[in-house]
C-alpha cells in the first residue's frame, strides 16, 4: 500500500539561430493506499538555462491528490501549486473538475496555486448524487477562478440519465475582463437493438465583461454518440445567440464524425460540417479543436 516514484529528464529546444536552451526536470513522487483511503502527492523543479541574458530559470510544482471512502459516501479533495513550470512536455492536472486553465491568457503551470473539494453519495441502487468546486489564483491575487459542478444520476429501466450544472468563472484584474459560463444539461445512455448510444443536450448561458462593456449570449447543443463494434459515430448540431428573439436569425453549426479504430492507440476520424471550435467531447474523447467548416480526415496515434 506504499508506492514511491522518482524521475529525471533532460531536453533542449531551439531558442534561436544556431541556439538551443535546456532545460532539467526532477520529480518524487508518493502513492499511499490503505484501502478506504488513497492518497497520492508529487514534487517536481525545474532548471531552464542558457538562454540569452538569463542564467538560471528555477520553476516547481507541486500537487495532492486524497480520496476516502465512507461505506456509500466518496469524499475528495486536491491541492496545486505551480510556478514557473509551464512547458509542452508535462501535464498538468488542474484540480478542478473541467479541466479550466486559470486564465484564458496564461499558460498553465506560469503561477497557479489552488483547490478542489467534491463527494458523491449513492441515495439507492440507481440514484446517486454528486458535487465538485474548486478555486485558483495567482500570486498577486490578480488572476482568479473557481469551477463549480454538481449532478444526479439515475436510472430508468435499462438507461441512465444524469441532470447536472456547471459554473466557470474567471476574473482577470490585470486586463479588467470577467467572464462567467452556467451550463445546464441533460445526458442518458441506453442500447437499440444492443447498439450502444449516448444522447446529451446542453444550454450554456455565457456572460462577459471587458473594461465597461458587457455582453451576454447563449450557445444550445444537442449530440449523439454510437458505438458500432471498432466504428464511432457522432452528430451534432449547436448554435449562438444574444436574445431569444433572434434564434431564427442566429448562427448554427451541424457536423458528423465517424472514428474508426485502427490498432489499440490509433484510430482514424472523418469530419464533415461546422463547428465552432474549442473543447469539443465525442465518443468519450475531448479535445481542443479550431473553428472549422468543409470535410477532413486525420489519423491520430497515442503512445
Amino acid at each position: 500500500g506504499f508506492n514511491l516514484g522518482a524521475s529525471a529528464v533532460a531536453f533542449r529546444e531551439l531558442a534561436g539561430a544556431s541556439r538551443y536552451s535546456q532545460r532539467d526536470v526532477f520529480s518524487g513522487r508518493v502513492l499511499i493506499n490503505l484501502g478506504s483511503l488513497e492518497a497520492y502527492a508529487e514534487y517536481a523543479e525545474s532548471q531552464l538555462y542558457r538562454l540569452s541574458g538569463i542564467d538560471v530559470m528555477y520553476g516547481s510544482a507541486k500537487y495532492a491528490n486524497l480520496d476516502y471512502m465512507l461505506g456509500n459516501l466518496q469524499l475528495g479533495g486536491a491541492y496545486k501549486h505551480y510556478d514557473d513550470f509551464q512547458y509542452r512536455l508535462h501535464d498538468l492536472p488542474l484540480a478542478n473538475y473541467h479541466g479550466e486553465t486559470l486564465s484564458d491568457a496564461l499558460a498553465s503551470g506560469a503561477d497557479e496555486e489552488g483547490w478542489q473539494v467534491r463527494a458523491a453519495y449513492k441515495l439507492l441502487e440507481k440514484l446517486s448524487v454528486n458535487a465538485d468546486y474548486a478555486e485558483a489564483w495567482d500570486t498577486d491575487k490578480d488572476l482568479r477562478m473557481n469551477d463549480l459542478f454538481g449532478a444526479i444520476d439515475f436510472g430508468l429501466g435499462s438507461s441512465n440519465w444524469q441532470l447536472s450544472y456547471s459554473h466557470v468563472e474567471k476574473l482577470d484584474d490585470i486586463r479588467n475582463t470577467w467572464q462567467k459560463e452556467q451550463t445546464p444539461a441533460l445526458s442518458t445512455g441506453f442500447s437499440m437493438l444492443k447498439i450502444p448510444i449516448h444522447c446529451s443536450a446542453e444550454f450554456k448561458m455565457v456572460e462577459k465583461q471587458k473594461q465597461q462593456t458587457e455582453t451576454k449570449h447563449y450557445e444550445p447543443k444537442v449530440q449523439a454518440d454510437i458505438r458500432l463494434g471498432k466504428l464511432s459515430l457522432s452528430l451534432g448540431a449547436q448554435s449562438w445567440w444574444t436574445d431569444f428573439e433572434e434564434i431564427t436569425n442566429s448562427r448554427y453549426w451541424a457536423n458528423f464524425e465517424a472514428k474508426y479504430s485502427l490498432f489499440t492507440h490509433s484510430d482514424l476520424l472523418l469530419f464533415a460540417g461546422k463547428e465552432a471550435g474549442g473543447k469539443v467531447c465525442r465518443n468519450g474523447v475531448c479535445r481542443y479543436v479550431s473553428a472549422f467548416q468543409g470535410v477532413k480526415a486525420e489519423l491520430s496515434t497515442r503512445f
